[in-house]
C-alpha cells in the first residue's frame, strides 16, 4: 500500500476546495436562512407538522437516490468520458428509477396523511399537503439522475449555482406566500415552486456530456441493479435510521418535542456545507481517479478537513451557546445548552460518517447488508430499551450512539477495501 500525491495536484485540489467552499458558504447561508424563516414564522404545532413532512420526504429521497445515484456515478466513472457509453448508463438509470418511484410515492403519501391527522390537521388538508410533498419528491428524484451526470463531469460550480438558485427562490417564495397565509401547506407549496428550476436545469446541462440517442445499456442496467440489490437493505435501513428520532417523537411524543428536535436540526445544517462539498467535489473527483494511492491520499485529506470543520462548529457552540439558540427564535431560546451541544455532536459524527461512507460507496464498495443491519439494529434495540426516547434528551443521546456505530462501520469498510493492498478501480 502506498500513498502518494504531487505537490502540484495537492495545491490545485486545495485551491478548488477553497473557492468552492467560499461560494458554498453563501449557498448554505441561504439554506439556513430559508429554514429559519419557516421556523420563526410557524407555530410549534405547524412547525412539527412541517418537520414530519420533510422527514418523510428525506426518507423517500434517500431510498430512491442512495443506491441508484451511487451506482450511476460508479458506472459512469468506468465509461467516462465516452459520451455514447455514458448515454447508455443514464438511460438505464432512468429506466430503473421509473420502476421505484410509484411505490415510494404511495407509501410516503399514506404516512404523511396519517401522521398529520394525528397532529389534528383536517383530512382534506392532510391529503393536500401529502400530494404536494409527493409531487416535489418525484420531480426531485428525476432531476437527481441528471444531476449525477453533472457531478461526475466535475462541474461542481454548476451544482453550486443550482443550489444557490434553489435557496434564493425558496426564500422568496416562502416570504411571499407567508405574507398571505402562514401554515404547513404554505411551506410545502413554497418548496415545490423552488424545486422546479432545480429539476429542469440539470436535464439541460447533462446533455453536454452524453448521447441522448443511445438506447439504455443492458449491461449498465444489470450492474446498477446488482449494486442496488447489494445496497438496498442497508439503504432502506440507513434511510429510516437517521429519521427514527423524528418518527419516534411523532408516534409516542408530542408536537412540542418534535418542534424542538426539528429546530435543533436546523442548527445542524451549519455542517451541511461539508456534505455538499463531498457530493459535488470530492466524490466525482475520486470516482474518476484511476490511481489507488492517490485515492487514499485524497480520502485522508477529506476526512481530516471535515473533522477540523466539525470541531470548529462545536467549539463555537460551546463558547457562544446563547447566540446559537437565539437564531431559533423565542420559542426555543430556553433550550438547555447541554441539549444544544449533544445535538451538534451527533450531527458532527453523522456528517463525518456519511462522508466516509459516501466516498467508499461511489468507488463501488458497500458494507455487506446483513452485517450492517445486524450491528445497527442490535445497537438500536439496546439504546431504545435503555433510553427514554419519548424525551428530547433521550432521542439526542440515541442519535449520538447510532452515529458512533455508523462511523465505526464506515471506517472499517474503508480500511478493508480502499486501504487494502489489492484495491483497484474495477471493484464492485
Amino acid at each position: 500500500m502506498s500513498i502518494g500525491i504531487s505537490v502540484r495536484s495537492l495545491t490545485k485540489w486545495i485551491k478548488q476546495i477553497g473557492i468552492f467552499g467560499i461560494r458554498q458558504l453563501f449557498v448554505q447561508g441561504l439554506m439556513f436562512a430559508s429554514g429559519v424563516i419557516v421556523l420563526r414564522s410557524l407555530s410549534k404545532p405547524d412547525f412539527a407538522s412541517f418537520i414530519f413532512t420533510q422527514t418523510v420526504f428525506s426518507v423517500m429521497s434517500s431510498i430512491a437516490d442512495s443506491g441508484l445515484i451511487a451506482a450511476t456515478i460508479a458506472e459512469g466513472g468506468r465509461v467516462w468520458p465516452d459520451g455514447q457509453k455514458l448515454g447508455g448508463v443514464v438511460k438505464a438509470a432512468i429506466q430503473v428509477r421509473s420502476r421505484i418511484l410509484p411505490v415510494l410515492a404511495l407509501l410516503g403519501g399514506i404516512m404523511i396523511t396519517c401522521c398529520l391527522r394525528r397532529f389534528g390537521i383536517p383530512v382534506y388538508m392532510s391529503a393536500g399537503i401529502a400530494v404536494i410533498v409527493i409531487v416535489t419528491f418525484v420531480l426531485t428524484a428525476i432531476g437527481n439522475v441528471y444531476g449525477a451526470v453533472v457531478r461526475l463531469a466535475g462541474r461542481a460550480f454548476r451544482i453550486q449555482q443550482l443550489e444557490f438558485a434553489y435557496y434564493v427562490q425558496r426564500c422568496i417564495y416562502t416570504l411571499a406566500f407567508f405574507s398571505i397565509f402562514q401554515g404547513t401547506l404554505t411551506a410545502v407549496i413554497a418548496n415545490l415552486f423552488a424545486v422546479l428550476y432545480s429539476v429542469w436545469q440539470p436535464i439541460t446541462w447533462s446533455r453536454e456530456f452524453y448521447d441522448e440517442r443511445v438506447a439504455p445499456s443492458a449491461e449498465a442496467r444489470r450492474r446498477i441493479y446488482s449494486m442496488m440489490k447489494q445496497m438496498l437493505p442497508a439503504t432502506i435501513y440507513s434511510s429510516f435510521s437517521p429519521q427514527i428520532a423524528i418518527l419516534l417523537m411523532s408516534a409516542i411524543g408530542n408536537a412540542s418535542g418534535v418542534a424542538d428536535l426539528g429546530a435543533l436540526s436546523r442548527l445542524g445544517q451549519i455542517m451541511a456545507i461539508l456534505g455538499s462539498i463531498n457530493s459535488s467535489l470530492f466524490i466525482p473527483m475520486l470516482a474518476r481517479e484511476k490511481s489507488p494511492s492517490i485515492v487514499r491520499s485524497k480520502l485522508i485529506g477529506v476526512v481530516a478537513f471535515s473533522s477540523i470543520c466539525c470541531g470548529a462548529v462545536l467549539g463555537l457552540a460551546a463558547i457562544f451557546p446563547k447566540g446559537f439558540l437565539f437564531i431559533l427564535g423565542p420559542n426555543y431560546y430556553g433550550l438547555p445548552v447541554f441539549v444544544l451541544m449533544l445535538s451538534l455532536f451527533a450531527v458532527a459524527l453523522s456528517t463525518i460518517s456519511g462522508i466516509i461512507g459516501g466516498l467508499a460507496n461511489n468507488r463501488g464498495y458497500v458494507i455487506p447488508p446483513v452485517a450492517y443491519i445486524t450491528v445497527n439494529v442490535g445497537a438500536q434495540i439496546a439504546l431504545l430499551l435503555l433510553l427514554p426516547v419519548h424525551t428530547l434528551t433521550g432521542v439526542l443521546i440515541y442519535n449520538a450512539g447510532i452515529a458512533i456505530i455508523g462511523l465505526l462501520l464506515n471506517c472499517g469498510l474503508v480500511w478493508r477495501t480502499m486501504f487494502s493492498k489489492d484495491e483497484n478501480i474495477t471493484s464492485t
